[in-house]
């Protein structure tokens, strides 16, 4: 039983038009037939600043200096829609535009395996 959720939960990325999406064939949530959620896996907090521009940083439960977080100043959270990921163009360019804008601490939120295609009923839920 355990091969088989390791077959049917994990997410694959699947390339459209250039931009990856991410799929997977059973969904994760709280129904009976879902693959568990496990949030920290799940989510990741990717950290960038005017001094990480080019690395991001994954933030976990601590954060600090070691993360560069600029504590005076402000914190844009942005997270991604359904089927996209952090890494993908639209999260990027929302990065590019507030790096060259100013020098905010923008942590992008990668949610893909929650959000990923095609249930967007679940992705809602979770």
């Amino acid at each position: 039983m355990n091969y088989l959720y390791e077959i049917f939960c994990t997410t694959a990325t699947l390339y459209f038009a250039g931009n990856p999406y991410t799929i997977q064939i059973i969904p994760k949530g709280d129904c009976s037939y879902c693959c568990p959620m496990y949030p920290e896996k799940d989510i990741t907090l990717h950290l960038s600043t005017k001094i990480n521009n080019i690395h991001e940083h994954k933030l976990f439960k601590s954060w600090g200096e070691d993360y560069y977080i600029r504590n005076n100043k402000p914190i844009v959270i942005y997270i991604h829609g359904f089927s996209e990921q952090a890494s993908g163009p639209n999260p990027q360019t929302i990065k590019k535009a507030y790096m060259h804008r100013g020098d905010e601490n923008l942590i992008l939120v990668d949610w893909s395996t929650l959000a990923a295609l095609p249930w967007y009923d679940h992705a809602v839920q979770n």
